[in-house]
């Protein structure tokens, strides 16, 4: 799949949840770190987590805030906005699914990803 670069050297994919759903699929980072998220407006939430599983089609366990965290990291978002996301949390993810608080109502949601490449 090949990158959009947003501006150099930052790039996207996408993680689309369907309407009446709460997660995406599973969506490969690559070699690449996950530093922000673009909510679109029809983003229906208030809020994203992430999974992450360690192989391809592997279980997919929620990210949590810190190592010393036993609470999913939880990105506070509304629709229309470009929310960063610490690095320090999705550094070394590879296989992720993106997950909102509450179901899609209107139609399929598809968030920007904003990627780092990974140094």
């Amino acid at each position: 799949m090949a990158h959009n670069p947003i501006v150099y050297p930052v790039y996207s994919k996408t993680a689309t949840i369907a309407v009446s759903t709460t997660a995406s699929p599973e969506v490969d980072l690559e070699d690449f770190d996950l530093v922000g998220i673009v909510t679109p407006s029809t983003f229906d939430g208030t809020t994203l987590t992430i999974s992450a599983a360690t192989v391809s089609g592997g279980t997919f366990y929620p990210v949590a805030a810190s190592n010393s965290a036993s609470t999913a990291y939880t990105i506070t978002t509304t629709a229309s906005i470009w929310t960063p996301i610490d690095p320090t949390v999705t550094r070394g993810l590879r296989f992720i699914k993106v997950t909102a608080g509450s179901s899609q109502t209107t139609t399929d949601t598809i968030i920007q990803l904003v990627l780092r490449k990974k140094t």
